[in-house]
């Protein structure tokens, strides 16, 4: 019964037509004879009205009747008992024993509305009629005074007509009402199912998206594992090809620089120059297109090492000078004093950044000068915004082409390539390492004035050792007088400034004249001259100093694109030679001899007649053995070795490397990377199992297979140093001189 009652709610017909519902009038069955069939024992025991117990007990034999004809399947008959058996039950026991004016008749009249509005109309309908002949009867008794029931003398006669007139306006209404609530719930059936039919196609939507997901996610996954695959390829077809480029590029490059060290007519000379300078200009091209591969493929790596700023930005300027002395332009920087010397990152690619905009700078630039400048923004965590700027006079760059100057392979206009040379690759490699610095890149530029590329990086900075020329704060120096004679408006004032920061007053002449006549009236503590000034030649600076002896008194500070001394008299006092760009540091300690009483002047840095140093084998003995299949190379390699004074053995493959150190005590292995039977990397491997760290070998890896050939993987794999193909003799004099003898 219990579970009958939680039907309930489910079993509710939507259409209102409830007397044929057979499962809720057998719970209201169930329900009505267990509270009658209880009722009726309690006042059959405790009699508190009289015939009370009669009338629950015949209410429950109704009920037992309701459930016998809903078992016998007779809904209908079901419901018209419940409600006229029960009504005439009540009717009669209020009317023969009791007051229709009773609370009990109120009870009586609540529970029939209730039924009725639980039914359907016909019942009610019933009811009504029934009322109407009751009362009839009681009329047509009273009438003839033919009873004496009680029940006749109580009960007044309209009373009847009253009740079946609200019978029937109670059942009309609620017929309204379960009229519009049949009408209600058919709406909300049709909406039910038109949500369910929504719902069912929002379902299949669904479904089908769900299909298409999957096939795009599987289309996507395929082509992204096709496009790496394509990079992959990419990388190893660029890998193999610098490889096989950069072999022969070595032969080339190491017998130039061979042959420029040798005895040579000034037209040999010329060739051989001419020779490494074509071969360096391709191993250029080449490592911008595997530098480029290397960032398109996420590849790029940036190392995390302490470097002097001052110093990156000095070495960019020594290997761009030469090119822009031949061009007779002014190669010039100034960097905020204020700013650390030593900052955390990559030294090589911020200097290859350096590299390719003053290159650019002085390719483009036919005439006049390059200036860079380096101030510095602080920021708020603690790190440094360092923004670069190089600026140039040279053909500058429509305004139309500056958006498309970053692209890869792309130049100003196809004439630019043709008169200038390049790829177009170098813009886009430096942008994209200064992003991955922290940093961006961007140009500001006027056809026929000149361009300004600017580019910022993020770094921290690293304690560093004292810098006594970067500190304002300079007792010696202070409240000297210096004038300064240079052609160069940019030069001057870059020399200004610096001398300002040391508290110095400075004096700018753009030539000798102008300084001459000063002089004659004026006193200076020093003098710096710019040998390339107007009237400061080597001849016109010995005729001033005829003419004013004073001159001769003062201390000289000569600068010269050329660090070769002019030809002047001894008894000038010559403090320094300082080659340009001037470096704060240089020019900081040449005024320390003039003021800090110092009396050895400092000489200028000698012309080297080559690159090889031939007593580094006497000065730094070590026994070599050379790894190398290519028989080109093996000649180049023997001979820089003899060039530096050494003498070394020649194997083909790592398993001639594994035989000789069986054989005899090596220093230094130089180990090719690849080679036929057994490469570098697996040589290497069996060294380092074979021998034990004091007798092992130091191992330098050789290879031209740049892309692949990262100093980071080679290390890791066992390695101790690193060079690449082709070999620069100053990193393979740098390796050499980290190997050390081992004990015989």
């Amino acid at each position: 019964m219990i579970a009958q009652f939680k039907r309930i709610p489910h079993l509710w017909p939507p259409t209102g037509d409830l007397y044929n519902n057979k499962h809720l009038l057998r719970t209201v069955a169930w329900t009505g004879l267990l509270i009658t069939a209880v009722s009726g024992l309690l006042l059959l025991i405790f009699p508190i009205i009289e015939y009370a117990a009669f009338s629950f007990f015949t209410s429950s034999l109704i009920y037992i009747l309701v459930l016998l004809l809903l078992r016998w399947d007779y809904p209908r008959a079901a419901s018209y008992t419940f409600i006229l058996l029960h009504w005439i039950v009540v009717t009669v026991t209020i009317f023969l024993f009791g007051n229709a004016n009773t609370p009990i008749f109120n009870v009586y009249y609540i529970l029939t509305l209730l039924a009725l509005l639980l039914f359907n109309n016909q019942q009610g309908y019933a009811v009504a009629v029934a009322s109407l002949i009751v009362g009839f009867v009681s009329w047509w008794l009273q009438a003839d005074g033919q009873t004496s029931l009680p029940m006749i003398q109580q009960t007044n006669n309209s009373l009847w007509l009253t009740q079946a007139v609200l019978f029937t306006t109670t059942t009309l209404l609620f017929s309204y009402i379960r009229f519009y609530v049949r009408r209600a719930n058919q709406s909300v059936l049709v909406s039910s199912q038109a949500l369910a039919q929504r719902n069912e196609e929002l379902e299949n939507i669904r479904v089908q998206l769900e299909k298409e997901v999957k096939v795009r996610t599987a289309e996507l996954t395929a082509a992204k594992e096709t496009a790496e695959k394509a990079s992959m390829a990419k990388s190893e077809f660029l890998a193999n090809m610098s490889h096989e480029i950069r072999t022969p590029l070595n032969a080339v490059i190491g017998m130039a620089s061979l042959m420029l060290d040798t005895d040579l007519t000034p037209e040999q000379k010329e060739f051989a120059a001419t020779i490494r300078s074509g071969s360096s200009s391709l191993l250029g091209i080449i490592n911008d297109i595997l530098d480029f591969s290397k960032i398109e493929a996420g590849k790029m790596v940036l190392e995390e090492q302490p470097f002097f700023l001052r110093a990156c930005l000095q070495d960019a300027l020594e290997l761009v000078a030469p090119n822009a002395i031949k061009k007779q332009l002014e190669l010039l920087y100034q960097v905020d004093p204020a700013l650390p010397a030593m900052f955390l990152g990559d030294i090589s690619r911020v200097r290859q950044i350096l590299v390719n905009l003053i290159n650019n700078a002085v390719k483009f630039t036919l005439q006049g000068e390059v200036v860079i400048f380096v101030t510095n923004h602080a920021q708020s965590d603690g790190s440094h915004l360092l923004h670069f700027t190089v600026r140039d006079t040279g053909i500058g760059i429509p305004e139309d082409r500056l958006s498309v100057l970053f692209e890869s392979f792309t130049q100003v206009e196809v004439s630019t390539s043709r008169m200038f040379g390049g790829t177009g690759l170098g813009l886009a490699i430096s942008k994209r390492l200064a992003e991955l610095m922290g940093g961006t890149l961007w140009v500001e530029s006027k056809p026929g004035i000149g361009s300004n590329f600017h580019f910022t990086v993020r770094l921290h900075t690293e304690p560093s050792p004292e810098q006594p020329h970067l500190s304002p704060e300079q007792p010696i120096l202070r409240g000297k007088s210096v004038a300064i004679v240079d052609e160069n408006a940019t030069s001057r004032k870059i020399l200004r400034d610096q001398l300002v920061y040391w508290d110095i007053e400075a004096h700018l002449f753009a030539n000798g004249s102008t300084a001459n006549q000063w002089l004659k009236t004026h006193n200076a503590d020093a003098l710096v001259l710019d040998l390339q000034a107007p009237m400061m030649s080597g001849t016109m600076l010995s005729d001033a100093m005829e003419r004013v002896p004073a001159f001769t008194k003062i201390p000289l500070i000569l600068m010269s694109t050329s660090v070769r001394r002019p030809s002047l008299p001894e008894k000038f006092p010559i403090v320094a030679y300082l080659k340009k760009p001037i470096h704060p540091a240089s020019l900081y300690d040449a005024l320390l001899q003039i003021f800090g009483g110092s009396d050895h002047p400092a000489e200028p840095p000698q012309d080297k007649s080559g690159e090889f140093d031939k007593t580094m084998g006497v000065r730094h003995p070590l026994r070599i053995l050379v790894a190398e299949d290519n028989k080109i190379n093996q000649v180049v390699l023997l001979r820089m070795l003899e060039r530096l004074g050494y003498r070394a053995d020649i194997v083909s493959d790592g398993q001639e490397v594994l035989v000789a150190l069986e054989r005899q005590i090596y220093d230094v292995v130089l180990m090719d990377i690849q080679m036929p039977n057994l490469d570098g990397v697996a040589a290497t491997r069996l060294i380092h199992e074979r021998w034990p760290a004091p007798q092992r070998p130091r191992v330098v890896a050789m290879t031209a297979y740049a892309l692949k050939g990262d100093r980071e993987r080679y290390l890791a794999l066992g390695m101790d140093e690193y060079i690449s193909k082709p070999i620069a003799v100053n990193e393979l004099v740098s390796a050499l001189y980290d190997c050390q003898p081992l004990a015989a």
